[in-house]
């Protein structure tokens, strides 16, 4: 299992002063592959998101909060 994770891209903050100074990681997005080199999850603060591929290697399912996507070839 491979778990990478990126910071491209980025927020600026308010501080006391009301200066917007500084970098977040709002932004950053999780992403973990297996040992296929399939993508199997992208986490973010947001939002979580999974994968599932059948027999052949193709994606299936991909599943959020609240939805499911189903794959058909």
């Amino acid at each position: 299992m491979r778990v990478y994770s990126t910071d491209n891209g980025w927020g600026l903050f308010k501080d006391e002063s009301g200066e917007g100074r500084g970098q977040t990681h709002r932004y950053r997005r999780t992403y973990t592959w297996n040992s296929r080199n399939q993508l199997v999850s992208s986490v973010d603060s947001n939002y979580s998101t999974s994968y599932v591929y059948g027999q052949d290697g193709q994606r299936s399912n991909k599943y959020t909060q609240g939805s499911e996507t189903l794959y058909f070839n």
